[in-house]
This record gives structure tokens, sequence and C-alpha cells, in this order.
């Protein structure tokens, strides 16, 4: 008897430790969603069953259910479904999906507005669905995106995080860490997830000699630029790329040459034979072809020694002994990352050109100009800032 009663008192135990630590477990990983209290939000409009699955990475098997029916995997995800989890529920959220039917169109913008002007009340997940911009209100501003994402300008509602994997020099991976909840900080070893909601990634100064960080592509050669050297996420990467996992690679550039030791007036510019007092014009050119290195009349003035990729040469010499010189790059030329007083003490220069001229690479042009006597006017308005 009293091991019969052993017996029970132990499978009793595994039972209510079974309990403990099933409702203890939560869904893995969810890519592209945000996991909010018992709501998973973010789930974009029109998502099949299908496209949603791929985005779950659950330890146990899941349902989904539309009012205690079992969807199919053909079916579009419903603002109001309930996943169910072995003891855990969530209700799932559809952004911009008010009234359950998985879009976001005027029909949805109908009830937000109706909402907003206190004649129908949003509640739980369907208040949720209608805060497409999270701020924890259902108003106008959220009726704008919706009617942005029906009329097809924008690609994305709401915040959909996704994992993001940045490649440097297509070997090594980059981690990205969140920093003060306003954007991301570059480091090593592991991946860490990306938002829509913060367009800013933090970068470290490390580089490569001779190169100028050119921003991550999504490519390794060539492809569309995800974050700008300045570490911004740019617009289209942002309406177009957090749609799944994926790998960003990090480009580098060959430029001019950046900022000099050496800036007094009598100096070597670029590490040429010419002095900055003795320019006189300076043009910057979108081809190299037809030039050729002597260290007389053409030099290397390349961000990497000896690369022939950025050239300098006299076109012409004054009366007055003053050069007027051409910079050239094929597809324009662009700036270091340190640029600054790259232009300094040039005492004599009475014109510049800088249509042809990217500072998109820079990170510090301080005192670009400085100390340019004879220069009355400067137009930047290509400059990229």
């Amino acid at each position: 008897m009293r091991k019969e009663i052993k017996i029970l008192l132990i499978i009793i135990f595994m039972i209510v430790l079974n309990i403990i630590f099933t409702s203890s477990k939560s869904m893995a990983t969810i890519s592209g969603y945000t996991l909010q209290d018992n709501y998973i939000r973010d789930i974009q409009p029109n998502t099949l069953y299908t496209d949603f699955e791929k985005n779950v990475d659950s330890t146990s098997t899941y349902t989904i259910k539309e009012n205690n029916n079992k969807i199919s995997e053909t079916d579009t995800i419903q603002t109001g479904q309930v996943l169910t989890e072995g003891n855990n529920t969530y209700t799932l959220v559809v952004a911009g999906d008010v009234n359950g039917d998985g879009k976001a169109d005027i029909k949805d913008i109908i009830h937000v507005n109706k909402h907003r002007l206190n004649k129908t009340e949003l509640t739980g997940a369907y208040f949720l669905a209608g805060d497409v911009n999270a701020d924890g209100k259902v108003n106008i501003t959220d009726i704008m995106q919706i009617n942005k994402f029906r009329l097809g300008k924008i690609d994305i509602l709401g915040f959909p995080v996704f994992k993001i994997t940045l490649k440097l020099d297509y070997h090594a991976e980059e981690t990205i860490y969140e920093k003060y909840n306003k954007g991301y900080y570059l480091d090593s070893d592991c991946t860490k997830e990306m938002t829509q909601k913060d367009n800013k990634v933090w970068l470290e100064d490390a580089g490569i000699l001779g190169y100028s960080f050119a921003g991550f592509y999504t490519e390794e050669t060539g492809g569309k630029q995800f974050v700008s050297p300045s570490g911004n996420i740019t617009k289209e990467a942002s309406n177009t790329y957090f749609t799944s996992p994926g790998i960003m690679y990090k480009h580098w550039e060959i430029t001019l040459k950046g900022a000099e030791s050496d800036a007094s007036s009598t100096s070597n510019f670029l590490n040429t034979s010419i002095t900055r007092d003795k320019i006189n014009k300076i043009s910057l050119a979108t081809s190299i072809e037809g030039h050729t290195v002597d260290n007389t009349n053409c030099f290397d003035v390349s961000s990497l020694e000896n690369s022939k990729k950025v050239l300098l040469w006299i076109n012409r010499i004054n009366e007055e002994g003053h050069y007027d010189i051409v910079i050239g790059q094929n597809g324009g030329v662009k700036a270091n990352t340190y640029s600054y007083e790259l232009f300094y003490n040039l005492q004599n220069l009475k014109e510049i050109d800088l249509t042809n001229f990217s500072i998109s690479y820079a990170k510090r042009i301080t005192n670009m100009f400085y100390n340019c006597k004879e220069l009355t006017s400067i137009d930047v308005s290509n400059f990229d800032t």
C-alpha cells in the first residue's frame, strides 16, 4: 500500500512539473513579428499561413484557430485568430486589419476613423491592429499609414523585426547591438535583430587602409544599398528589405586621398609636386581615360597607393605660374572618409567646380575650404550631407 502511494505521489509530482515547465514555454523565435504580452503583432496584411509558418521557429507544435476552427495552409492570417502552443495562447494581430479579414484596406480605414470619432471602440487585438505606428493611440496618423499601404506607397505596415547578418569583407560577420534604444552598434561574433522602427546603425571607426567604407549592400558586388556610409538605413531598404531575414555585405571603395599631415600653403597638394599656393582652378571629372601617370603632368592621388583609380592632371599653367588642375575618377570623384582640410590653404584658388564630387563616404569635412582667400563662391548643392 505504501509503495502504491509513493508511486502515485511521484506521478502527481511529475505531472505538476510538466505543467510548470509547459506553461512557462514561449515561442522560441518569431522572425518578423513582435511578441507583446500574449499578442503576436506586426504580421503583414495578406500573409498566408504558409508564409507565417516560415517566420516562426517553435520548439513545439502549434495550431491556429479562428472561431475554434483550425485554419488551413491556404488561409490568410487575420487579426483575432488564436495561436495555441502547449498551454500558451497568443492572439494574432495583423497590422492595419481592424475588421479581421487579413487585409488593410478602405474598410479598415472606415473602422479606424469611427474609433477616432468615438463612434465605435477598438479593443484588444483590434486596437493593436489599428495602432500601426505603435504609439499607443489609434488616430489620423494610423489612418494615413494604412492609406499609404493601400495605395502602394509603402510596402510595410508597423515595425516588423528581422534578423539581418551584416558581412564584413565578405568573410567575417558583424553583430548588431542595440544602443540607447535609438539604433544599433556593430560589433563581432553574432547576429541581433534589427527593426524598421530604428533607422540608424552605429558604426565602428575600424577600416581598411586605403579604402573608405561605402555602406552595406544586398550583394557581395553591386546590389542595393541597405546601410549608408554614415550609418543610416536607407529609405529603400526600410521599405523593401525588411521582408525576410537576410545577409548584407560591407563594401569598401577606393577614393581620393584623405587628410594630409601638412596642409600649409607651401606643402605639396595631395602628395604631388604642385604646392597648395600655386593652384588657380580645380575641376572634377567623371573619367580618367586618356591620362597616364608620369608624376610630372599626371599624378596618382588615390587613397590606395599605386592603384591609379583617382588621377590629378595639369590642364593649364597661367602667366603667373599657377595651375588649372583636374581631378578625375571613373564615375565621379569620391571624397575620402576623412576629408577635413582637403582644400585648406589653397590661397590662390579662384574657381572650383564640385559638380562631379561626392562626399557620401566622408565622415569629416571640417575646414575643407578654410583660408581659400580668393574663392568668392562655392556651389555645394550636390553634397549629400
